[in-house]
């Protein structure tokens, strides 16, 4: 293993307080490159800097193995305490060593960056269709995952908290039921001539017989019929009645000439 590697802090000039602690690796050109660079600094160290001025570096531990250096720059963080868990004055936003996001606590600024950043951009359908192509045939990272008996239990829970269906069992008031129709108006239906072939039919009958409801689910519905009287007495006016009539007959036509021209092919 190459001892290249060394631990670094960075120093305010101005306060003379240590606000960052890092690791680099040597470089061809500069050995301690990376701890003068203001390049691939966090967020934090940016306000930082620009509120206080610049910085001066120190080498605290040099010539080590990357893997000491790791260690060494996880203990000082710990032992300093960082700004964004509110433990000390480090500007770090991990805990250290090579698990960059590890600990890292994402402030509301840096969620809204990434949110305006984002928002409006559009994947090209070349794009698209390469990570289609990339992702073909490779498994999700949770296949073959179980769960343990007290993360099943914590996810039932959480879904008998926050249950799928939000309006099971409640009633949306008359004003509700207004809003929603009224944004539904004018809106064209999505499967406007849509009409189930006699193939289809056959298909859904031969699924569905000799299917037989459970006796609970039976007795479910019984009880819920019973005293259900929602259209009793409901009247529909002429017009109604003719919007129905022409709907049915364009149905009906439209039926019979798709069946005609299926069995031609």
């Amino acid at each position: 293993m190459e001892n290249n590697s060394y631990v670094y802090q960075h120093r305010c000039i101005a306060t003379n307080e240590i606000f960052y602690v890092g690791i680099g690796t040597y470089t061809k050109n500069d050995k301690y490159l990376r701890a003068k660079s203001k390049n691939g600094r966090n967020i934090i160290w940016h306000k930082y800097i620009n509120k206080h001025g610049d910085f001066s570096f120190e080498i605290l531990h040099d010539e080590i193995s990357r893997a000491d250096a790791c260690r060494v720059e996880i203990e000082l963080i710990k032992l300093l305490g960082r700004i964004v868990d509110k433990t000390g004055r480090l500007t770090n936003i991990s805990f250290g060593g090579e698990k960059t996001f590890e600990g890292l606590i994402r402030t509301q600024e840096w969620c809204r960056r990434i949110s305006e950043g984002q928002t409006g951009k559009k994947m090209s359908l070349e794009a698209r269709a390469n990570m289609s192509k990339a992702r073909a045939g490779v498994p999700t990272g949770r296949k073959g995952f179980k769960m343990s008996d007290e993360q099943k239990k914590k996810l039932s829970e959480s879904c008998k908290k926050n249950p799928t269906n939000y309006w099971k069992g409640k009633k949306r008031s008359l004003e509700t039921r207004k809003k929603i129709s009224e944004t539904q108006m004018g809106k064209k239906n999505k499967r406007p001539n849509y009409v189930i072939t006699n193939e289809t039919r056959d298909k859904m009958s031969k699924t569905l017989t000799g299917r037989k409801l459970p006796q609970e689910v039976v007795e479910k519905i019984r009880l819920k019929s019973i005293g259900n009287k929602s259209r009793t007495g409901q009247k529909l006016s002429e017009e109604t009645k003719q919007k129905m009539k022409i709907s049915q007959l364009l149905r009906w036509k439209l039926s019979k000439e798709m069946n005609v021209t299926a069995n031609k092919i």
